[in-house]
């Protein structure tokens, strides 16, 4: 196990001291503003990521699951998300045909409102956290700041109150419908190992791969 494990409970801690709710005399600095809603992001990446650790390799040991940690990149779950933002109609367009015909095989998406509000939160958090961490432009007042935060805890703890269904992660039933857990996590887990095989074929250090921003 890792000695200092990133943990979204402490990320959002570290947020929520860079832009406390009640800050006293004086403000926090703009800077602490972008420091915060990307913080906040991670928080939100980081429990996606220990939820695919947990969910898709339960019996694994600790160094394989660093190295699944590692697999995952915010492409991944960006894309997954997406799929999801596009089946339920929150954003334009639709998925690929097969992604469509496993997720909405009858038109319908399959999957519970708890899928569509990690999505949706996911989406949105990395939107803005590429703002504060890139964009000299962008203005993050503190009302903006705090509520940016408050999602992040919001979908950190949906994330994190999902219910284990380990059976849900290794069959779909088209007919109950489908979990965030079988959803987000099945799908960014398939995506990231196959890169991660795709990267070994070409003997490309895992360290070293490139990884969505």
């Amino acid at each position: 196990m890792a000695q200092y494990p990133i943990e979204a409970d402490k990320l959002l801690a570290a947020a929520s001291l860079l832009v406390p709710a009640s800050p006293g005399r004086g403000r926090p600095s703009y800077t602490a503003h972008r420091r915060g809603v990307s913080t906040a992001y991670y928080a939100v990446f980081h429990a996606i990521g220990e939820r695919v650790v947990r969910q898709v390799f339960p019996t694994a040991d600790a160094t394989f699951r660093d190295r699944v940690r590692r697999w995952i990149s915010h492409t991944d779950v960006k894309t997954v998300a997406t799929w999801v933002g596009k089946l339920a109609g929150t954003l334009p367009g639709g998925p690929p045909p097969h992604i469509a015909a496993l997720l909405a095989p009858t038109g319908v998406p399959s999957f519970d409102a708890d899928t569509s509000s990690i999505a949706h939160g996911f989406l949105e958090l990395h939107e803005k956290r590429e703002q504060a961490d890139y964009d000299h432009q962008a203005v993050f007042t503190r009302a903006d700041t705090l509520g940016l935060l408050e999602l992040a805890r919001q979908v950190v703890a949906t994330v994190e109150a999902i219910d284990s269904d380990e059976s849900a992660v290794v069959r779909v039933d088209r007919h109950a419908g489908q979990s965030a857990a079988a959803v987000i996590h099945r799908f960014a887990a398939s995506r990231a190992i196959g890169r991660s095989r795709n990267d070994r074929l070409h003997r490309r250090p895992l360290s070293g791969s490139r990884r969505g921003r």
